[in-house]
């Protein structure tokens, strides 16, 4: 697992089988959109199933280190992140 700082965010990042995939709670916080009342997955339903996959604890434990609550999280690929943003307006540059 990797992470990145976007917008004061830190956001966590795993490759799994060859492709990309980033938490989408940690995107989605970073992209200013308010998920503490509705969750994450109502804010990636219009992305491709494609984009989006759902991982839990027992599969990626590092993903989840630290961590107490759902043991499920949303992850997106790299398009879907982009597909949000362009949703958003925002933009992390670095």
């Amino acid at each position: 697992m990797n992470t990145v700082t976007c917008h004061g965010h830190t956001i966590r990042m795993l490759n799994i089988s060859g492709t990309l995939w980033i938490a989408a709670p940690d995107a989605l916080r970073a992209l200013g959109v308010d998920i503490a009342r509705k969750g994450a997955s109502v804010h990636l339903q219009k992305l491709p199933r494609t984009e989006v996959r759902l991982v839990t604890s027992s599969q990626y434990p590092d993903l989840f280190a630290g961590r107490r609550g759902n043991p499920r999280m949303n992850l997106v690929t790299e398009q879907g992140l982009a597909l949000l943003r362009e949703q958003s307006g925002k933009f992390c540059v670095g």
